[in-house]
């Protein structure tokens, strides 16, 4: 059906929505009337929900409804929506924001809908709602703007095997993120630059071509879930050397890193690293997720994971292994925080754990060739690591119970499996008991690891 409003048009079919001139939109739930346009003609009367109308910013409109937040008429200048959400509270958006809810995505045989964008001064076109029909923030442009739908043929479309909130990186756009297919990079962006989501599980695994690097630059978590993301040997030209696979953005305070299944960083070429934290970042398993796993590999003299603020791990395995030439296992030691979790670190030919004094107060952390350039401290004692065999280990990929301890009260336990069949625990000068999966170990540290 074609709706005029002063000389725009929408075009609405079941199941598609697609405009070119009109400029702004109601969403209009069933009973509801828009009024707008030359002549107050009355556009999409009695709409199914979900249905929308087109009207201009510098249109006065009238709307009226039957349902418990629009019982009276109104009558708004530069309107864009009044609708009523679940519940029947009223929410109005003002000129130069957008509705937070989906679109329908128009449908085209032959073609995948990329998005619906917005053409700017000077013709640049800037993407409003994603592939799916997210809005990618929660404005819109202050000054009037035209919404059109790309689309690209489905033949031409080479998925990357990468996805963000199950959308693969090929489509370019999501809300909080984009993919440049140019730098194989994708960025993620979160609310501090004006998007709506946070949260970002990332998925697949790359090709020759594809992603290669994943560039965190807000607060936010990341959710790595069964990724492998390995730059080949092959490649002509490797991320700039001391970038991780995983880059996150110095000056940030509040990065989580969660894991879910078991996930592969890894650089081949030149001199970069797996991880690098430049901002406070925290690693830990998924809430419901078992055996999350973190492998991160560095090459040439860089370590597998590069601290420069702040990392500390609390649950999950971490795997960091460092370049064959000289990388270490990780670096930045003194900025290196433990509280629970299992830890392998392992230098190419020089120190695992490089960098200073790491504070560890739990978990499992086993050093592969029991070499670092300063002893582990729980902030006020050096430690030392005592090696406890698992009684019976049914494998490295179930967890380890420690429990009833003498002497370690207050050391984190959460998340700790199996490494060849032992586990790592750092405690100070003293005399320990503890069980491991019911067995009663005991160790006594005089200065030196047992």
């Amino acid at each position: 059906m074609d709706n005029q409003v002063n000389g725009g048009k929408t075009w609405q079919v079941p199941g598609t929505l697609h405009w070119e001139q009109c400029t702004y939109f109601c969403k209009m739930e069933k009973g509801h009337e828009v009024k707008g346009g030359q002549g107050g003609q009355t556009q999409n009367q009695g709409v199914d929900p979900g249905g929308f109308a087109a009207l201009y910013k510098s249109e006065k409109a009238e709307l009226t409804g039957t349902s418990p937040g629009l019982r009276q008429r109104e009558t708004h200048d530069d309107l864009i929506f009044v609708y009523t959400p679940d519940g029947g509270e009223k929410q109005r958006c003002l000129y130069g924001e957008v509705p937070r809810f989906s679109v329908a995505k128009p449908i085209r045989d032959g073609y995948l809908f990329m998005g619906y964008f917005a053409t700017l001064e000077g013709g640049r076109e800037e993407i409003e709602y994603d592939c799916t029909g997210r809005p990618m923030r929660e404005y819109l442009h202050t000054k009037d703007v035209a919404l059109h739908a790309k689309f690209v043929r489905s033949s031409d479309f080479k998925p990357t095997g990468v996805s963000v909130n199950g959308v693969d990186a090929a489509f370019e756009y999501g809300p909080g993120w984009e993919y440049s297919p140019g730098t194989r990079t994708i960025t993620l962006m979160t609310r501090g630059d004006k998007s709506i989501e946070n949260e970002f599980a990332i998925s697949g695994s790359n090709v020759v071509g594809t992603v290669r690097q994943i560039v965190l630059k807000g607060n936010g978590t990341v959710r790595l879930s069964d990724l492998t993301l390995v730059s080949p040997e092959t490649e002509t030209q490797g991320l700039p050397n001391g970038e991780g696979v995983l880059q996150i953005a110095g000056g940030l305070t509040n990065a989580v890193v969660e894991l879910v299944g078991s996930n592969t960083l890894a650089r081949t070429r030149g001199a970069g690293s797996g991880l690098v934290c430049g901002g406070t970042v925290t690693v830990r398993e998924a809430a419901g997720s078992s055996g999350g796993i973190l492998v991160a590999a560095g090459a040439g003299t860089s370590p597998g994971i590069g601290v420069t603020d702040r990392l500390t791990v609390e649950d999950g395995q971490v795997l960091a292994y460092g370049g064959a030439d000289g990388g270490f296992g990780l670096s930045g030691g003194a900025r290196y925080r433990q509280t629970g979790g299992t830890v392998l670190l392992s230098g190419g030919d020089k120190n695992d754990l490089d960098g200073g004094a790491a504070t560890v107060t739990g978990g499992s952390l086993c050093l592969a060739h029991r070499t670092r350039s300063h002893s582990p401290t729980d902030g006020a004692n050096v430690l030392y690591c005592i090696r406890t065999a698992v009684p019976e280990s049914p494998g490295d990929d179930v967890r380890v119970v420690v429990s009833n301890a003498v002497g370690a009260t207050g050391y984190g336990t959460q998340g700790i499996y199996p490494i060849d069949g032992r586990i790592y625990l750092w405690r100070p000068n003293g005399y320990y008991e503890f069980d491991v999966d019911g067995a009663r170990a005991f160790a006594t540290v005089k200065n030196a690891d047992t």
